[in-house]
């Protein structure tokens, strides 16, 4: 009993040192990093509120974050420690207790498992071929007082050797016979008589497993044994275990209790959860989330912003990402002002007719486009907010580059900042980005302005005053031409531009077979319809057949598209995050090669294609591996909002599909079949080990973790689907 108070007492002062360390540090983390910055707010009359937030997020991360990222790295260098100690006893670790560990495998012949957790509690056990149960521990006086509170009392030996231990057992005649086997005390000294901080040490014997634990350390804070000590152990157990099968087993063999069942079903899965670690977890993360809450709500409030309309993040992002557009196409083509309200996809004409249209102003927010005299196009854009708009210093330079403040001599210093953004691809003529904020510099920004330079021999005009027009009113911003530019020079500009691309290869107008013509693509191409791989229909979108094709790399490249002979049909695929959908009747083709892929073959010459089989016995597994055939699927997508067939799970993959599954519901998933219903080509391929599941289209697939056929609607045909289920 002596050692289990001393444990008591080491375990009690341990707790106070800790506590009180944490109590200092965490007591100075809130003065240093709320109390004083608030107190300096309040001395400090004007401060912004704002200003608190640094200063709180530091302590907030010294005070919850840096903590848990220290006892993360602790649990995983005394992780590493163990698993290198049982690692040379051949066993492998599982995560235990959630920041704790167990190990499992074979040691002498036989299932072996060690654990560790909070306490600490360190247990080896073996299995062993013996139905009952008994118990020995080294000298701890908590086990006679319980054992006598139940009524239950210790077995007696005259034998010296077992001095000290408590013996308790179901069948006392053969627990005697095992303790009297040669080198049982030998071994029950090595395993429970060794020097070492743990106070307490017990032998239990229960139906099929011989387990010994120790626990209750009275060392202040090194408790962890040797890998020495533990192979020791680990030998003597081994050792006992095989004298406990080798005696005659018991007249009444015992079963385990239902208790004993779901610890041992528990530790099988590798996984255990601590109670005062799930609920430390539960406090930190529930502070975390309170914690962003509180922040999101006061910034919020404070920064007095809506979330959509005039003055709102919204508009402050698409502001930034139509001047970051205009920059591009600035750059490399010449645009006209209608271009710059929806030609080009650069700021749509709901845009301009938003900030037009401010509640009783007309003139509160304007785009201005100033044109170039000699060609009428635009060449200077400018975005006026009178309610600047919430857009931050940090978010406009990591668009367009560092700002240098009163680059010009004219301009009032801190107050206006010009960029230079990084030239794209084809650029034809430096752009420069000139911001202004109210107030001073770093403020809330209230005018945007882009322009680029005039091109090599040609001067660049000044517009006057007056010569500014709305947005709105594309014929009314032109001014003057200005005489000091020759005819000759700009016919020189104007043939040395490229147009921007026209939206489908439909639009571009009557082309021969082997025409090609060149474009600038002034967006990545993200929402139109691409039909076929390598050779595409003319419905085809060009910037995102160029996309899929791979040639189109960033806004503002210029692409060569080449017409083709035509195809009797296409084939989509996936590539280059676009999705090409098929064409079951003949086409003409375009592709941005002069060579490119063959067409596929020709339908099959008999009368139109059937409807595709549903799931189940649809017959496909028959088929050989690399065959196709065609059929016909309507669309059953959303309908007034509403799935139809979305979540019935009547098919299994992405990309990918199991035969077995509906054959129109998984082309639908692919992509392949029309809004108006459209023949598609099914391709079969070989077994697959699993399919992932996902809902695209208004179809949800499901997943399937067993071999099966595969099916698919591209060639060439996609691989299965790998990595963990």
């Amino acid at each position: 009993m002596g050692r289990i108070v001393q444990s008591v007492a080491t375990s009690y002062a341990r707790g106070c040192l800790v506590g009180g360390l944490a109590t200092i540090y965490a007591f100075a983390i809130l003065v240093g990093f709320l109390l004083l910055p608030l107190g300096r707010m309040h001395r400090t009359p004007g401060s912004d509120p704002k200003e608190i937030f640094l200063p709180l997020g530091i302590g907030a991360f010294l005070l919850l974050v840096l903590p848990a990222l220290v006892a993360y790295r602790v649990a995983r260098s005394r992780n590493a420690t163990f698993d290198r100690m049982f690692g040379s006893l051949g066993l492998a670790g599982f995560p235990y207790a959630v920041q704790y560990r167990r190990y499992e495998g074979t040691y002498g012949g036989r299932r072996f498992q060690g654990f560790f957790s909070r306490g600490p509690r360190f247990a080896l056990e073996a299995d062993v071929a013996v139905r009952t149960r008994f118990g020995i521990t080294a000298g701890s006086g908590d086990t006679k007082l319980l054992a006598a509170l139940t009524g239950e009392k210790p077995i007696r030996f005259a034998v010296p050797a077992f001095d000290g231990l408590d013996v308790f057992g179901e069948e006392e005649a053969w627990v005697r016979r095992v303790l009297s086997e040669p080198g049982v005390p030998a071994l029950l000294g090595r395993l429970l008589r060794f020097q070492g901080p743990f106070a307490r040490r017990q032998l239990v014997l229960r139906p099929g497993a011989l387990n010994v634990t120790f626990h209750l350390s009275t060392a202040f804070m090194d408790w962890i044994p040797t890998t020495a000590q533990v192979k020791d152990w680990a030998d003597a157990l081994v050792a006992l275990a095989e004298i406990v099968e080798r005696v005659p087993p018991p007249e009444v063999p015992i079963a385990p209790s239902r208790l004993e069942q779901q610890v041992d079903s528990v530790r099988r899965m590798g996984f255990a959860v601590n109670p005062g670690a799930l609920a430390l977890g539960t406090m930190l993360v529930t502070s975390l989330v309170i914690a962003a809450i509180a922040g999101i709500l006061v910034v919020a409030q404070k920064s007095c912003r809506p979330a959509k309309g005039p003055g709102s993040h919204e508009e402050g992002t698409r502001v930034v990402s139509n001047v970051v557009q205009v920059v591009r196409s600035l750059q490399v083509v010449e645009m006209k002002p209608l271009d710059v309200l929806g030609g080009l996809g650069v700021l749509d004409r709901e845009d301009a007719d938003a900030l037009h249209a401010r509640a009783g102003h007309p003139h509160d927010a304007r785009i201005v486009i100033r044109k170039d005299p000699s060609n009428g196009a635009g060449r200077e854009v400018e975005w006026l907010f009178p309610t600047p708009p919430a857009i931050r210093l940090a978010y406009l330079e990591e668009q367009l580059g560092r700002l240098e403040y009163s680059a010009d001599a004219g301009d009032p210093k801190t107050v206006v900042g010009v960029a230079a953004p990084k030239a794209v691809d084809g650029a034809k003529w430096p752009v420069r980005v000139r911001v202004a904020f109210v107030g001073e510099a770093g403020g809330p920004v209230s005018r945007i302005t882009v322009s680029r330079e005039a091109p090599t021999g040609v001067a660049p005009a000044a517009p006057p005053a007056d010569a500014a027009a709305v947005a709105g009113s594309p014929s009314e911003a032109a001014t003057a031409p200005d005489p000091a530019l020759a005819p000759a020079s700009a016919a020189a500009t104007r043939a040395a531009l490229l147009s921007p691309c026209p939206t489908s290869f439909a639009d571009a107008g009557p082309m021969e077979v082997g025409e090609s013509r060149s474009c600038v693509c002034p967006h990545l191409g993200a929402s139109g319809t691409v039909r076929g791989t390598g050779r595409y229909a003319p419905s085809s979108w060009i910037c995102d057949a160029a996309r899929h094709a791979g040639v189109l790399q960033k806004p503002g490249d210029a692409v060569t598209f080449t017409r083709q002979p035509d195809c009797p049909r296409l084939w989509g695929s996936r590539a280059n995050e676009k999705l090409s959908l098929n064409f079951g009747a003949p086409t003409a083709t375009f592709s941005f090669g002069s060579e490119p892929p063959p067409c596929p073959p020709p339908p099959s010459a008999a009368a139109g294609p059937g409807p595709c089989p549903s799931s189940g016995k649809n017959g496909l597994d028959a088929m050989p591996e690399g065959s196709s055939f065609d059929c016909t699927c309507t669309y059953n997508g959303i309908v007034h909002g509403r799935l139809q067939k979305g979540d019935r799970g009547v098919a299994w993959g992405t990309n990918v599909y199991a035969t077995f599954s509906n054959v129109c519901d998984a082309a639908q998933h692919a992509g392949a079949v029309d809004f108006g219903g459209s023949t598609v080509t099914v391709f079969l391929g070989g077994t697959c080990e699993r399919f992932f599941g996902t809902k695209r289209f208004g179809i949800g697939s499901d997943g399937w973790s067993r071999p099966a056929r595969a099916m698919s609607f591209q060639s060439p045909f996609p691989v299965c689907p790998t990595g963990p289920w």
